[in-house]
């Protein structure tokens, strides 16, 4: 089976929508939260490891996207697979 592909573009926007649910702007915080929720299972590893953060309110974002992706997106399709797996 194939590793998980995430476009440039979209692997770009994911790691800048982290970065942002730190932000001291609100408003920027909201349209980090925004983003990753629009990039729906792309978003879901980097999802996992923000909901783990120290920064409170970076965990507490990533957390409530997750529950909504686990709400929205089939389970099959939240799942990362790192490298390529031949048999």
């Amino acid at each position: 089976e194939l590793a998980t592909r995430i476009p440039d573009g979209i692997k770009t926007t994911i790691e800048q929508a982290i970065v942002d649910l730190n932000s001291s702007q609100f408003k920027l915080r909201e349209i980090a939260s925004r983003n990753l929720t629009d990039a729906k299972a792309y978003a879901y590893p980097y999802l996992l490891k923000a909901a783990q953060s120290d920064d409170a309110e970076v965990a507490k974002r990533a957390s409530e996207i997750l529950t909504k992706l686990k709400e929205e997106v089939p389970a099959e399709k939240l799942k990362f697979r790192e490298k390529d797996v031949i048999f």
